[in-house]
Protein backbone atom coordinates (compact mmCIF):
# COMPACT_ATOMS: atom_id res chain seq x y z
CA UNK A 1 0.00 0.00 0.00
CA UNK A 2 3.14 2.20 0.84
CA UNK A 3 3.86 1.90 -3.06
CA UNK A 4 0.69 2.55 -4.05
CA UNK A 5 0.43 5.93 -1.95
CA UNK A 6 4.27 7.08 -3.12
CA UNK A 7 3.11 6.20 -6.68
CA UNK A 8 -0.40 8.03 -6.45
CA UNK A 9 0.96 11.06 -4.39
CA UNK A 10 1.67 13.53 -7.93
CA UNK A 11 -2.33 12.62 -8.31
CA UNK A 12 -1.04 10.69 -11.71
CA UNK A 13 -0.36 6.89 -12.16
CA UNK A 14 1.22 5.58 -15.27
CA UNK A 15 -0.18 2.82 -17.08
CA UNK A 16 2.34 0.57 -16.11
CA UNK A 17 0.82 1.14 -12.75
CA UNK A 18 -2.29 0.97 -13.20
CA UNK A 19 -1.94 -2.71 -14.65
CA UNK A 20 0.80 -3.58 -11.73
CA UNK A 21 -0.96 -7.07 -9.90
CA UNK A 22 -1.65 -5.82 -6.87
CA UNK A 23 -2.69 -2.45 -7.58
CA UNK A 24 -5.56 -2.47 -9.75
CA UNK A 25 -7.72 -3.92 -7.12
CA UNK A 26 -7.56 -0.70 -5.19
CA UNK A 27 -8.01 1.17 -7.88
CA UNK A 28 -11.02 3.01 -8.88
CA UNK A 29 -10.87 4.32 -12.60
CA UNK A 30 -13.35 7.11 -13.53
CA UNK A 31 -14.17 9.21 -16.58
CA UNK A 32 -12.00 6.86 -18.62
CA UNK A 33 -8.89 8.43 -17.14
CA UNK A 34 -9.44 9.50 -13.75
CA UNK A 35 -7.89 7.45 -11.00
CA UNK A 36 -7.96 7.16 -7.35
CA UNK A 37 -7.51 4.69 -4.56
CA UNK A 38 -10.39 3.49 -3.47
CA UNK A 39 -10.47 2.65 0.80
CA UNK A 40 -13.57 1.03 0.97
CA UNK A 41 -11.09 -1.83 -1.25
CA UNK A 42 -8.41 -1.37 0.58
CA UNK A 43 -10.42 -1.86 4.15
CA UNK A 44 -12.09 -5.07 2.18
CA UNK A 45 -9.19 -6.48 1.46
CA UNK A 46 -7.71 -6.18 4.99
CA UNK A 47 -10.12 -8.65 6.59
CA UNK A 48 -8.33 -11.41 4.36
CA UNK A 49 -4.88 -10.14 5.82
CA UNK A 50 -3.27 -13.66 7.06
CA UNK A 51 -5.97 -15.97 6.12
CA UNK A 52 -5.65 -18.82 3.60
CA UNK A 53 -9.19 -19.78 1.90
CA UNK A 54 -10.01 -22.64 -0.23
CA UNK A 55 -12.84 -22.46 -2.92
CA UNK A 56 -13.86 -25.98 -4.05
CA UNK A 57 -16.68 -27.62 -5.56
CA UNK A 58 -16.67 -30.62 -3.60
CA UNK A 59 -18.42 -32.65 -0.77
CA UNK A 60 -15.17 -33.23 1.41
CA UNK A 61 -15.67 -31.69 5.15
CA UNK A 62 -13.01 -28.66 5.25
CA UNK A 63 -10.42 -30.15 6.97
CA UNK A 64 -10.22 -32.92 3.96
CA UNK A 65 -9.69 -29.95 1.94
CA UNK A 66 -6.94 -28.84 3.82
CA UNK A 67 -5.18 -31.96 3.71
CA UNK A 68 -5.66 -32.45 -0.11
CA UNK A 69 -4.39 -29.34 -0.72
CA UNK A 70 -1.52 -29.83 0.86
CA UNK A 71 -0.31 -33.30 -0.97
CA UNK A 72 -1.21 -31.57 -4.22
CA UNK A 73 2.89 -30.44 -4.53
CA UNK A 74 3.13 -34.34 -5.25
CA UNK A 75 1.09 -34.44 -8.01
CA UNK A 76 2.83 -31.02 -9.59
CA UNK A 77 5.84 -32.98 -8.75
CA UNK A 78 4.93 -36.08 -10.92
CA UNK A 79 3.91 -33.57 -13.78
CA UNK A 80 7.16 -31.78 -13.76
CA UNK A 81 8.94 -34.93 -13.83
CA UNK A 82 6.81 -36.32 -16.94
CA UNK A 83 7.30 -32.99 -18.61
CA UNK A 84 11.07 -32.41 -17.75
CA UNK A 85 12.97 -35.87 -17.23
CA UNK A 86 10.49 -38.19 -18.99
CA UNK A 87 10.58 -35.57 -22.25
CA UNK A 88 6.98 -36.37 -22.24
CA UNK A 89 5.13 -34.41 -24.75
CA UNK A 90 1.31 -33.14 -25.86
CA UNK A 91 0.34 -35.66 -28.47
CA UNK A 92 -2.69 -34.58 -30.91
CA UNK A 93 -4.34 -38.28 -30.95
CA UNK A 94 -8.58 -38.38 -31.91
CA UNK A 95 -9.61 -41.41 -31.51
CA UNK A 96 -10.58 -42.70 -27.82
CA UNK A 97 -8.51 -45.29 -28.09
CA UNK A 98 -5.46 -43.54 -29.21
CA UNK A 99 -5.79 -40.90 -26.30
CA UNK A 100 -6.15 -43.81 -23.81
CA UNK A 101 -2.76 -45.69 -25.38
CA UNK A 102 -1.20 -42.19 -24.96
CA UNK A 103 -1.96 -42.07 -21.49
CA UNK A 104 -1.38 -45.34 -20.35
CA UNK A 105 2.01 -45.35 -22.12
CA UNK A 106 3.18 -41.98 -19.96
CA UNK A 107 1.73 -43.63 -17.10
CA UNK A 108 3.68 -46.82 -17.22
CA UNK A 109 7.09 -44.68 -17.87
CA UNK A 110 6.08 -42.47 -14.88
CA UNK A 111 5.79 -45.88 -13.06
CA UNK A 112 8.98 -47.10 -14.30
CA UNK A 113 10.82 -43.95 -13.24
CA UNK A 114 9.17 -43.89 -9.53
CA UNK A 115 10.11 -47.68 -9.15
CA UNK A 116 13.53 -47.26 -10.15
CA UNK A 117 14.07 -44.11 -7.72
CA UNK A 118 12.54 -46.23 -5.04
CA UNK A 119 15.23 -49.10 -5.89
CA UNK A 120 17.67 -47.38 -6.09
CA UNK A 121 16.58 -45.82 -2.54
CA UNK A 122 16.13 -49.17 -0.56
CA UNK A 123 19.18 -50.64 -2.09
CA UNK A 124 21.40 -47.60 -0.69
CA UNK A 125 23.07 -46.36 -3.91
CA UNK A 126 23.81 -43.29 -4.27
CA UNK A 127 22.84 -42.64 -7.23
CA UNK A 128 19.60 -40.90 -8.98
CA UNK A 129 17.08 -41.02 -11.70
CA UNK A 130 17.26 -38.15 -14.22
CA UNK A 131 17.61 -37.15 -17.81
CA UNK A 132 18.76 -39.97 -19.91
CA UNK A 133 20.80 -42.25 -17.19
CA UNK A 134 21.25 -42.78 -14.13
CA UNK A 135 23.75 -40.47 -12.74
CA UNK A 136 26.18 -40.80 -9.61
CA UNK A 137 24.80 -38.73 -6.77
CA UNK A 138 27.72 -35.96 -6.31
CA UNK A 139 28.53 -34.21 -3.22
Amino acid sequence: MARLRKAYSSGRLTKAQVNRRGYNKFLEISKDIQVSISEDKINEDEKWDGLKGYITNTSLDAERVVVQYHGLWVVERAFRISKGTLDMRPMFHFTERRIEAHVCICFIAYKVYKELERIIKLAGIKMSVGGDVIKAATG
